[in-house]
């Protein structure tokens, strides 16, 4: 029972830095799946027989979700953005690393980080940077701006109507632009508007996660005002 709380926890934990709360969201499905899959490594856990070969199979999957991902993620690449390349990897990596950490669970055989491993370690890692990533972006981390006179955009194709008012709507696999940089206008992951203060625009870096100063002469098109 005690061995199954740290792999509980960070399943939990690394589930809660993607899953949306949008009904019929491919998050939804793949959360289930997620589930019943540390359950069923749990219940195995327990058993005597097989343990050795399951190890391997697992850490096979693993693999596979890894190189996968990287596959897609290239594929994405081409036909998308790079952002949207990356969430890609964001996903698949996780689903690598939980995959690797269910194997651990299976077999016994690690008793770092709760019995998880090295793979526990990188879900960990992957959820605290999605919401460190909307954490600052809700604090507006960059700039000094009055909140209630100021308000963040994400682009919905190339128009800025999407307001962004929750944390977990700021969190990583949801701040990206799925539109192409025009010649007239470029589509910024999120940017922040304000009236009290020059200049009016800051883009949001996913990078650097903070908001910087952005050109209203090359982007004479956004948005002046919230909406």
């Amino acid at each position: 029972m005690i061995r199954a709380v740290a792999p509980t926890a960070i399943t939990a934990f690394w589930i809660s830095s993607w899953f949306s709360i949008v009904s019929n969201s491919w998050a939804t499905g793949l959360a289930v799946v997620v589930v019943l899959s540390l359950l069923a490594a749990l219940v195995f856990h327990h058993l005597e027989a097989g343990k050795t070969r399951a190890f391997k199979q697992l850490c096979l999957v693993a693999f596979g979700v890894l190189i996968g991902g990287a596959v897609v993620a290239v594929l994405v690449l081409g036909a998308g953005t790079r952002a949207e390349a990356a969430i890609v990897l964001f996903v698949a990596g996780g689903l690598a690393a939980f995959v690797r950490m269910c194997a651990n669970v299976v077999a016994h055989r690690s008793e770092f980080f709760g019995g998880t491993g090295k793979a526990g370690l990188v879900l960990v890692f992957l959820a605290a940077w999605s919401w460190a990533h909307a954490f600052a972006m809700y604090a507006h981390r960059g700039v000094a701006v009055n909140r209630e006179a100021a308000c963040i955009i994400a682009p919905i194709g190339t128009d800025y109507t999407k307001l962004l008012t929750r944390l977990a709507d700021m969190r990583l696999p949801f701040v990206v632009s799925t539109a192409k940089s025009r010649s007239h206008t470029w589509a910024y992951h999120a940017i922040l508007v304000t009236t009290d203060i020059v200049p009016l625009h800051y883009i949001w870096s996913k990078l650097k996660m903070r908001f910087e100063p952005l050109d209203l002469q090359r982007n004479p098109y956004l948005p002046k005002e919230c909406p």
